[in-house]
């Protein structure tokens, strides 16, 4: 994939500009992307139903509105093809962007 299009696809994720979008959200849209091009019908909701997730959870996670659970990223990782690396910076991946939430919420209570 061009360096141009994963340049753009990572600056529409993003919230704010130079904000860093987690590697989890990137493979998710360029997987999503990869299936869009073989096929232009393709929809979210297809790759929800072959994941075996809710269409609107993984609409909001691809739209930077939502995270997702582990057991999510489980059944979205079988849809990937990711090697056991990629695999594992995945998962963390979640696990920084989880952390990161937490630590703001706590923050805003101070």
């Amino acid at each position: 994939m061009s360096e141009i299009f994963q340049n753009t696809l990572v600056e529409n994720l993003s919230e704010q500009p130079g904000d860093e979008v987690p590697y989890y959200k990137v493979q998710l849209q360029l997987e999503y992307n990869k299936r869009c091009t073989r096929n232009p019908r393709y929809s979210i909701r297809a790759f929800a139903r072959a994941a075996k997730v809710d269409p609107s959870l993984l609409a909001k996670v691809l739209s930077n509105k939502a995270s997702m659970s582990y057991t999510v990223a489980s059944r979205l990782l079988t849809q990937l093809t990711l090697s056991p690396t990629e695999q594992t910076a995945f998962l963390k991946s979640l696990a920084n962007e989880k952390l990161t939430h937490s630590f703001s919420k706590l923050k805003l209570k101070h």
